[in-house]
């Protein structure tokens, strides 16, 4: 179980250190550079912001935030690149031991050759334990797609969370037809404070692929993964390996889709003796669709990952999520996003902490002037526990004010993917 040490803040400095050294020479690529600057403050309220439930004490109050960042792109002839820092200030005058200030990076990166094409995908965050723990519903901006679900759906006070992956990969086109490839990804999790908290852990994946072009918008890809998850505390070390296999189409310039499917094995090994070490076979697929128009656009996602978690264990995550973002006019903006969320926890290990989840949110965005903005919103969370007796649910209203050159539309910007 984690604790608060020193050595473990010391742990999400230098993450975030390794983030930053790693996207300056990125920024370096070319003289095509924009900043824009990124800057709110906001008011949400809260019916039971600690998912609490029976008789127990509910936390119904409001907090404040104020978030500063800068969104950076960069373009070059072969590349593409973006990197937005953000800090972001609350304050909830009913909760103790609120982590008062959460750091984010997001890094994306294409670099693309005459035959081959190299991706990176990075991300830091410093987040109290009330915002790190539940999914969030919408897709992220900069990276949309997540490739763990780590989340443990327990809210502590006194606790937050340093949160660092990255994910590399690279294709080479032997021809216009076949291609091989690989990925790689890192991800570490460190939590500080709190008695009922997280438990660190290390996770590492990297799978080998050939690539073959059925036409121009049609690509297959198929081959062999290995993985590792290691508990820092040593409570436990699973390692996996397996066969994925995807699909990605093209349907038209506005719609495309990607299908995976794979199977892995599973074996595990525990320090509590109680715990009987073995192995398991399961699978894993996803479906994921985006749709583009002129003036809105459409991100659907389904199906189940093998990810790590900070409850000590690999979990299974069966999901379905959705988000419509749409422009109503050059001045107002809507997003609609819904996500749900099944985790449970694999192999000869206390299922208790599995849970359901679900969270929907809806919001308008209404320009003032060129840059300066009002929004609000409302977000509703529900939580239950595969062993508990009732459920726990939380209504949240959103009011913010900001400055923002991302005008409508452009916000939803992203680095294409082919």
């Amino acid at each position: 179980m984690s604790s608060w040490c020193p050595e473990r803040s010391a742990t999400g400095r230098r993450l975030l250190a390794s983030v930053v050294l790693l996207a300056l020479p990125v920024l370096a690529l070319g003289a095509d550079t924009s900043y824009l600057p990124i800057a709110e403050v906001g008011v949400q309220t809260h019916t039971n912001r600690d998912l609490a439930t029976g008789n127990e004490p509910k936390e119904d109050g409001e907090g404040y935030t104020a978030e500063l960042g800068v969104d950076v792109r960069v373009r070059t002839p072969r590349s593409s690149t973006v990197v937005r820092p953000v800090v972001r200030v609350q304050e909830y005058p009913d909760s103790a031991g609120l982590e008062d200030t959460e750091f984010f990076l997001d890094l994306r990166n294409q670099f693309r050759t005459q035959q081959g094409q190299f991706d990176l995908a990075a991300r830091y965050s410093r987040e109290d334990w009330f915002n790190a723990e539940l999914p969030d519903a919408r897709f992220g901006e900069v990276n949309p797609d997540d490739p763990t679900v780590p989340q443990t759906g327990t809210l502590t006070e006194g606790e937050s969370r340093d949160r660092f992956n990255i994910l590399p990969s690279y294709t080479h086109w032997f021809s216009e037809r076949v291609g091989a490839g690989g990925s790689l990804l890192y991800e570490a999790a460190r939590y500080d404070g709190g008695s009922g908290g997280g438990i660190d852990y290390d996770y590492g994946a990297a799978d080998a692929f050939v690539a073959w072009k059925y036409d121009a918008r049609t690509r297959v890809e198929v081959g062999p993964y290995v993985s590792r998850y290691e508990a820092t505390d040593d409570s436990a070390k699973v390692d996996a390996y397996g066969l994925n296999a995807t699909l990605d189409r093209e349907w038209t310039q506005r719609v495309r889709s990607n299908f995976e499917l794979g199977v892995y094995s599973h074996d595990a090994e525990y320090a509590d003796p109680s715990l009987v070490d073995g192995s398991e076979t399961g699978w894993m697929g996803r479906a994921n669709v985006d749709w583009l128009s002129e003036v809105s656009r459409v991100r659907f996602g389904l199906g189940r990952r093998y990810s790590p978690s900070g409850r000590g264990v690999v979990t299974t995550d069966d999901e379905a999520r959705l988000q419509y973002d749409r422009d109503f006019s050059p001045r107002l903006t809507g997003t609609a996003a819904a996500r749900y969320l099944k985790d449970r926890a694999i192999g000869d290990v206390d299922q208790s902490s599995d849970y359901d989840f679900w969270r929907a949110e809806i919001g308008m965005r209404y320009f003032v002037g060129s840059n300066w903005f009002v929004s609000g919103g409302y977000q509703y969370t529900w939580r239950e526990y595969v062993t508990a007796t009732e459920s726990a649910s939380d209504s949240s209203f959103i009011l913010r004010f900001g400055y923002s050159p991302l005008k409508p539309g452009r916000s939803r910007s992203v680095i294409k993917t082919d």
